[in-house]
């Protein structure tokens, strides 16, 4: 996978961070796995979890709907409204991230490469995730996050339980992580000169005749 490349001087960490915060930002889709937080933030009762989200389409407003009326009743669970795309929408992300204690990302689908993993990280915040998609090649596993293994059988029988559980351990995990560690690592595998290379040799790669399976890698 070639990682999305960040801008590390407009994503970085924060001194005044909150240690009780875990946040998720992302679109309002249920693909991202947002029913899990609920149940997370009711296993972790002593934290703070921000949900926050532009709404962008119709899809998302249906969602938007669905997810309060899941979210309502947790005390420790809020959702924030952030800009729509546009002046301050990167800048209310960034501050937000960089408050955090912990970024949560509980998405179910196969996310190849979730942008806040790699902008959480920049800012030095941890993330606790499920081992889907392309996060377990974003994440040093006990260093910069912790990966929640993906409940067999989900959605049925007990998988949602046993899911949020996983998560919950990964965020307890994830707050006992070295910030500094986490924004050294982002350094070294996030930034937009390393995505250039990656893609310069995946080309190169390509225009030598090399293909998928016979010995095509990128770092």
């Amino acid at each position: 996978m070639v990682r999305y490349g960040c801008d590390l001087d407009f994503y970085r960490p924060s001194a005044d961070y909150e240690r009780d915060l875990v946040v998720y930002i992302g679109r309002p889709h249920e693909h991202k796995g947002l029913s899990f937080l609920p149940l997370v933030a009711r296993l972790l009762p002593d934290l703070r979890f921000v949900c926050a989200w532009g709404v962008t389409s119709l899809v998302h407003a249906k969602a938007v709907t669905y997810l309060e009326k899941k979210f309502d009743g947790v005390r420790n669970l809020t959702i924030l409204a952030l800009p729509p795309p546009g002046p301050g929408h990167h800048e209310a992300k960034r501050d937000l991230l960089a408050r955090a204690a912990v970024a949560i990302h509980p998405a179910t689908y196969l996310d190849a490469c979730p942008r806040t993993v790699i902008e959480a990280q920049s800012c030095g915040v941890p993330v606790a995730a499920f081992d889907r998609g392309g996060v377990p090649e974003l994440v040093h596993p006990g260093r910069t996050g912790a990966l929640a293994m993906f409940p067999e059988g989900w959605p049925l029988g007990d998988s949602w339980e046993s899911g949020a559980h996983a998560l919950a351990m990964s965020v307890r995990s994830a707050l006992e992580m070295d910030r500094e560690y986490v924004r050294r690592w982002a350094v070294a595998v996030h930034g937009a000169e390393r995505m250039a290379r990656d893609y310069l040799a995946l080309y190169g790669a390509l225009a030598r005749g090399v293909r998928w399976g016979r010995g095509l890698t990128v770092s």
